[in-house]
């Protein structure tokens, strides 16, 4: 019965685990290789950038744009403002000048009539 004890207590063979060990494969690859998913993610990464870039360069050519236009509409306003204004001193004037004169002959009038 002795025998029967000893032999359930060692191992019937021994295992080596292959995994352990270094296998190297023969490749001059290198280890990790881009799939084609990945490349193509990088490949629309990088045209994503670059239609960004031009949309961006576009709206602040715009933005240039229109802050030209803003200082050349804003420039000839102001001076059509200005001489609407002058304009308008004058027609004033004017007026001031032609009732006064109305108030006069007015006078005049009604002291020949009394």
């Amino acid at each position: 019965m002795s025998s029967t004890i000893t032999r359930s207590l060692r191992p019937a063979y021994s295992t080596v685990n292959r995994s352990l060990i270094g296998i190297r494969a023969f490749s001059t690859s290198p280890w990790y290789s881009k799939g084609p998913i990945d490349v193509t993610k990088e490949t629309l990464k990088k045209v994503d950038r670059t239609v960004s870039n031009a949309a961006v360069k576009g709206i602040e050519k715009g933005e240039k744009a229109t802050e030209a236009i803003k200082r050349t509409v804003g420039s000839k306003s102001d001076r059509a403002a200005r001489e609407a204004e002058e304009v308008a001193g004058q027609a004033r004037q004017k007026t001031g000048e032609m009732a006064s004169e109305a108030k006069e002959k007015a006078g005049d009038m009604a002291s020949q009539a009394k």
